[in-house]
């Protein structure tokens, strides 16, 4: 029996690869991602399987022919709305087929800005800009309806905010720093952005923007409330603000104490061992 691997392994193994290995794991992901259906097919393929759920109102919907573009249509029984596969997916309203889609995928995922995905997939900025807020948008609604369980490790990283981009469009609390430049404030100031990140033991994880300054225990609730299922087991570092946000959640808390790396078998290494920041790198080069 072919023994499985988790997700945080892979992601631990990655950041141990040298370049030369990197650029072969790379072309082994292209050569099975070619394999593997297009956007569109999938989509298709997720209506077969989970039926034709109309996407405004999850009503049952029936197919009722096809558009000018020679899409499938469906009509919704209930509301009696027209919808086509596409519909309330990043893939609505575009006009470049699922092949230029998926080598932004591929290249959002590498951390691309926005000038290499222009440059790679034919586009103008405007429209890259556009495509990568929908993706996100996407992210977001999926990592806020995702349900964590078991063993839960929490941690939080930070990055310091920026004001770059056009000041005269939207006023500004100060002038754009320089690229890795220091914060004006020491320590952890409200100059810092708070991401607290939480990861289960079958390797799901959530990662939020809460808030400016330390990490508190509303903005917790209210971030990651409907991710925690009750009776979980939590694992921190010696953060206060998780002692309340455990309670409010109804999960068990282990907080491991300052200067130690763990409490008995209980360690948060795994998330540690996610480049969080990396999700970020893109969105702060562009």
């Amino acid at each position: 029996m072919p023994k499985t691997v988790d997700l945080p392994s892979v992601l631990m193994f990655i950041n141990s690869c040298s370049d030369a290995e990197l650029r072969i794991i790379n072309d082994e992901i292209a050569t099975v991602m070619l394999k593997s259906p297009t956007i569109s097919e999938a989509l298709l393929e997720h209506k077969k399987t989970s039926g034709y759920e109309c996407p405004y109102c999850s009503g049952k919907a029936v197919k009722n022919g096809k558009n000018v573009a020679g899409h499938q249509m469906y009509r919704c029984k209930d509301c009696g709305k027209n919808f086509t596969a596409n519909t309330c997916t990043p893939l609505q309203r575009t006009r470049k087929n699922s092949s230029t889609w998926r080598t932004f995928l591929e290249m959002l995922l590498m951390d691309a800005t926005i000038n290499e995905l222009t440059g790679r997939c034919g586009i103008s900025q405007t429209t890259a800009f556009r495509w990568r807020n929908k993706v996100f948008d996407a992210l977001i609604e999926l990592s806020n309806n995702m349900e964590l369980q078991g063993t839960i490790e929490a941690d939080e990283t930070f990055f310091k905010d920026s004001y770059k981009g056009n000041h005269a469009v939207w006023p500004a609390a100060r002038d754009s720093r320089s690229r890795g430049s220091s914060a004006s404030l020491r320590g952890i100031s409200r100059e810092q952005i708070c991401i607290p990140c939480l990861m289960d033991s079958d390797g799901k994880y959530v990662a939020k923007i809460t808030n400016r300054g330390k990490i508190n225990a509303p903005t917790l609730s209210k971030a990651f409330a409907g991710n925690i299922t009750p009776g979980s087991v939590i694992v921190s570092d010696s953060a206060t603000a998780y002692r309340r946000f455990s309670k409010s959640v109804g999960a068990d808390l282990h907080q491991i104490p300052r200067g130690k790396h763990s409490v008995g078998s209980l360690n948060i290494q795994k998330i540690n061992s996610l480049n969080i920041m990396g999700h970020f790198a893109a969105v702060n080069r562009s």
